[in-house]
């Protein structure tokens, strides 16, 4: 038993780093963190959570246009140890292989929820996914990645990098309909307050959003204006502030004083508070559960 349990783990280590080789020669240069990834990813890879092309992701395309592939591999070696941290394996089962609902609610005959999944065949714009829905269709995502601070230049042993920001394409209608309802709140932003309720469920106080020109999507061909409505300019809206390569939000995130805002709006703004309130504790209550 033994000796078949020796043979087993060295096929799977030999077909992984075969694997990786195959995918970047480039492997080699940081062979230490390589080996240290790989042990980690074990158990995931055992459970067939993920594919084999997670322990290859960083050495392309991946979070940002910015980070170098050693500050690539830093990440998704954090990103993957840190969950096993926060979450039993019947869990992570779970997320990888279904998803955990941190949100519901029923108004006007209509369904909204927001659903915590793996990204999949999407993870190199973060390996987690926060889904905004009505009635089950997808009209919303946010991805994102757990981070060690360090790599950019805090001292937080965790941070959350938030890799993207994407409407689904033909779902104006449900988008609409999810703004109406819920008191004049954008999908996005009901995700990030949802995304602000899981950091401090987890006692992490910052957040960072990637830049328009630093998205991977974006691209010569690409809608500059549409890109930085979902980016620079949302994270401005939400009270983030730009440093360096990203967008810098504080948990809990910024509100501006309600006496800054001009009186005639005072009554509407109090409003969607109020309904972002509501989803941020019920949403740090069902977190809770699953922690």
């Amino acid at each position: 038993m033994i000796l078949k349990n020796i043979i087993n783990h060295t096929t799977y280590f030999l077909t992984t780093v075969k694997y990786i080789i195959l995918k970047s020669p480039a492997v080699f240069l940081h062979l230490k963190g390589h080996l240290k990834l790989i042990n980690i990813l074990k158990s995931y890879r055992e459970t067939e959570l993920i594919n084999l092309r997670t322990y290859a992701i960083y050495t392309s395309s991946y979070l940002s246009k910015k980070l170098i592939v050693k500050e690539k591999l830093e990440i998704l070696t954090y990103h993957y140890d840190y969950l096993k941290k926060i979450f039993d394996p019947h869990l992570l089962n779970r997320l990888f292989k279904n998803e955990l609902v941190f949100w519901s609610c029923d108004k006007h005959s209509e369904t909204f929820s927001v659903s915590f999944a793996f990204s999949n065949m999407l993870e190199f714009e973060g390996s987690l996914a926060l889904i905004f829905k009505v009635n089950e269709i997808k009209v919303f995502t946010l991805a994102f990645s757990f981070a060690p601070g360090n790599v950019f230049g805090f001292p937080d042993t965790t941070i959350i990098y938030i890799g993207c920001m994407q409407g689904v394409k033909d779902e104006f209608e449900n988008y609409a309909k999810a703004t109406k309802h819920l008191h004049e709140n954008i999908p996005s932003v009901i995700l990030v307050k949802v995304l602000e309720a899981f950091a401090c469920a987890l006692n992490i106080k910052t957040m960072l959003g990637i830049t328009t020109v630093n998205q991977l999507s974006f691209g010569e061909d690409a809608n500059f204006e549409n890109f930085n409505n979902n980016y620079n300019k949302f994270w401005e809206t939400i009270g983030g502030r730009q440093f360096n390569d990203y967008y810098l939000m504080e948990c809990p995130l910024h509100q501006k004083p309600i006496m800054l805002i001009t009186s005639k709006h005072r009554k509407r703004v109090l409003g969607k508070r109020r309904v972002l309130e509501e989803i941020y504790k019920d949403c740090y209550r069902n977190i809770k559960c699953f922690l």
